[in-house]
């Protein structure tokens, strides 16, 4: 049964330089290759300690059990498939799928990243690792025609109700501003916005939303993470937002920033 609410969970790694990817074509499939769970932190440390790349060379990784993880930032270049990384985003499903075959969890899960990805991108063409590259991946049991069908999706994450309720309770554990979670910037919750701005040295849950929309939005925080320390690499991504949506260049987080970041 395909689940109502498609929830992507994000990650705190720290990746080394990335470059922006200018143009998405096309979705590059893969399996991990082993039959053994595997985590996307055992993947990220793998590729980056071990391969020496900038951190995990996939944007998303989805789990047997129909969990979806984000891997790399989105709009950056990939390191999954030499030759088609500048124009692709790269899914890879854990698994190998030359010895077993998909979880109905997994493939619900995986067509409904799917067509949220083809909606947003306006692209069709979805290809497995061994078409644009010298690979069996991602094996021949990998269901490549089920997951090109249209799914529907609910991105829980790309819901401003659900971002807001987040701050909200973020604005309530740091300061009891009693706030209702009701996803709704009404008067008090500005209020409590404007009252607690985020700022340079800032330690809050508050700081902490800021860093995951910041990620959210497609920026890298490669030094620190999502730490909730509103230290200089947080300062700046927020202050090259400002800039880049046309507001004040503060470095400063009231309400005007906070609604660009939704």
């Amino acid at each position: 049964m395909r689940r109502n609410i498609m929830k992507i969970v994000e990650n705190n790694f720290k990746f080394g330089t990335m470059d922006i990817r200018n143009t998405t074509e096309q979705i590059v499939c893969h399996h991990s290759g082993v039959t053994v769970l595997q985590s996307v932190e055992i993947i990220h440390d793998y590729h980056k300690n071990t391969k020496g790349w900038a951190g995990i060379g996939y944007h998303f990784y989805v789990r047997k059990d129909g969990s979806i993880y984000r891997g790399r930032p989105e709009n950056t270049v990939g390191a999954h498939a030499v030759g088609a990384n500048y124009n692709s985003i790269g899914i890879c499903f854990e698994g190998n799928f030359s010895k077993e075959k998909m979880s109905e969890e997994q493939l619900n899960a995986g067509k409904e990243l799917i067509a949220y990805l083809k909606e947003k991108y306006n692209i069709s063409k979805i290809v497995g690792h061994k078409n644009v590259d010298t690979s069996e991946c991602p094996g021949n049991n990998f269901p490549m025609d089920e997951l090109r069908e249209n799914g529907s999706y609910n991105i829980e994450d790309d819901s401003n109700e659900n971002v807001v309720k987040e701050l909200q309770k973020a604005l309530n554990k740091d300061n009891n501003s009693g706030l209702d979670i009701d996803g709704i910037i009404g008067p008090l919750t500005t209020k409590a916005i404007n009252n607690n701005m985020v700022r340079n040295f800032s330690v809050s849950e508050f700081a902490r939303w800021v860093q995951e929309r910041l990620i959210a939005k497609g920026y890298s925080l490669n030094e620190f993470g999502v730490d909730g320390k509103y230290g200089g690499e947080t300062e700046g991504k927020v202050k090259e937002h400002q800039q880049k949506t046309g507001i004040d260049v503060d470095g400063i987080v009231g309400i005007n920033t906070v609604n660009k970041l939704l």
